[in-house]
């Protein structure tokens, strides 16, 4: 079991590391057409009709509360990251559009309670591009989250696969293994050759038990980048359009067969009875 004292020595890593990459995710946000796509798609999900508040975990640069912001201007909307120097491009994004519903915190979702006043509970729970990889525990962050929802309540998570099978097939063909199987392995070092950190992946029935331990009910799962590229191949894209758009329909097919769960990105929405 991991401690109190682990947890927080562990997100102080989470958080030190993203601060690294601050700008550089605030950039390709901007300018990855697949990140772009991506993030977008994430966003239709999200389909209460008049929230009141909104949580956005592991909010990155803030895109995600500017855009729930403005688009909900009745609701207040809280972004929390345990790197600081996200939270700083997201106050900074949110002040340039003088948005005054946001709040942003510096906090992991198992102290985020601390930060908040008793009577908040949230009409919609968001998480984009995998930031409960870096929970100490995938089951108790399903038990918080269930905690932070109000009855018909929505939760939208994405994760980082564990089986991403043409990452493994392309690198199984260029005799890489140690790259092939990188996913499976107990702790995964991330996306950066530079500077790693040890995160978890998860396949969608580890997603899919950690969360039936709650009161959370199911609605809708999806798989992103089958065969689609993933948003760090962006190069393959740009040089080849045409096949890539292909392939993007290739992906919206296999979303309606078993190969769903084998995209470099899974997607699940909860609501709340």
């Amino acid at each position: 079991m991991t401690t109190t004292n682990n947890t927080a020595e562990y997100y102080k890593e989470v958080g030190d590391y993203f601060d690294i990459f601050a700008k550089q995710h605030h950039e390709k946000s901007d300018t990855n057409p697949i990140l772009s796509d991506m993030r977008a798609s994430f966003r239709t999900y999200v389909t209460h009709p008049s929230p009141k508040h909104i949580l956005d975990i592991g909010c990155g640069p803030g895109l995600d509360v500017a855009f729930f912001a403005e688009k909900y201007p009745q609701a207040k909307v809280y972004g929390i990251d345990v790197s600081q120097g996200m939270l700083d491009y997201a106050s900074g994004l949110c002040k340039s559009k003088n948005l005054n519903n946001v709040e942003f915190i510096n906090t992991g979702i198992e102290k985020l309670q601390e930060h908040l006043p008793s009577d908040v509970k949230f009409d919609v729970v968001s998480v984009f591009f995998g930031a409960l990889n870096t929970v100490s525990s995938l089951e108790k962050a399903a038990q918080i989250i269930d905690g932070l929802l109000k009855p018909g309540g929505q939760a939208m998570l994405t994760f980082v696969n564990k089986y991403y099978l043409a990452e493994f097939f392309v690198n199984i063909l260029k005799l890489r293994p140690g790259k092939a199987t990188a996913r499976w392995g107990q702790t995964w070092r991330g996306y950066s050759n530079d500077y790693a950190l040890e995160s978890k992946t998860y396949t969608p029935s580890q997603v899919q038990k950690a969360f039936g331990t709650t009161s959370l009910q199911l609605q809708t799962r999806r798989g992103y980048s089958i065969f689609y590229p993933a948003w760090f191949q962006v190069g393959k894209l740009q040089k080849s359009p045409g096949l890539y758009k292909l392939l993007y329909k290739v992906d919206n097919i296999a979303n309606k067969t078993p190969f769903w769960s084998n995209g470099e990105y899974t997607l699940f929405v909860y609501n709340k009875a």
